[in-house]
């Protein structure tokens, strides 16, 4: 129960700060924490969070982060961030949508993103792959 409430606080406080840090995510206002009203409303939020996670995605200061790879559609092993733009992706294949591309850089493949992705601005997306494994635990 408070489980839960403490791993979606510190990924929300995570994510919060990833984009205050960001250059490119200044200004963007969100929303704030949701704070249950009793116990039966915090039980259905945890209830929620819960299916949220079984359908491959974690609601995070209210926008979906899906644990399935924008590229290849499937469930992520080894999720790399792109420093440049925000999004994830899974390891093997942002490298091989880099290498199909025949270039160093290239356009971020998620659909209306205008970034760009090369290996210097992939990082391991520690927050995405703690979640990947909490959830294939449960």
């Amino acid at each position: 129960s408070s489980g839960i409430n403490a791993e979606y606080g510190s990924l929300q406080a995570s994510y919060r700060n990833a984009l205050e840090n960001e250059p490119h995510h200044q200004g963007i206002l969100l929303p704030a924490p949701r704070q249950a009203a009793n116990a039966d409303d915090e039980s259905a939020r945890e209830q929620q969070l819960q299916d949220e996670l079984e359908e491959e995605g974690v609601v995070v200061a209210g926008a979906t982060v899906s644990l399935k790879c924008p590229i290849s559609q499937t469930r992520m092993v080894h999720p790399m961030l792109n420093t440049q733009c925000g999004h994830t992706y899974d390891r093997n294949a942002v490298n091989e949508h880099i290498r199909r591309c025949r270039s160093l850089t290239v356009k971020c493949p998620v659909a209306g993103c205008v970034g760009f992705v090369n290996q210097a601005n992939l990082r391991p997306n520690k927050k995405i792959a703690e979640l990947l494994l909490q959830d294939s635990a449960s």
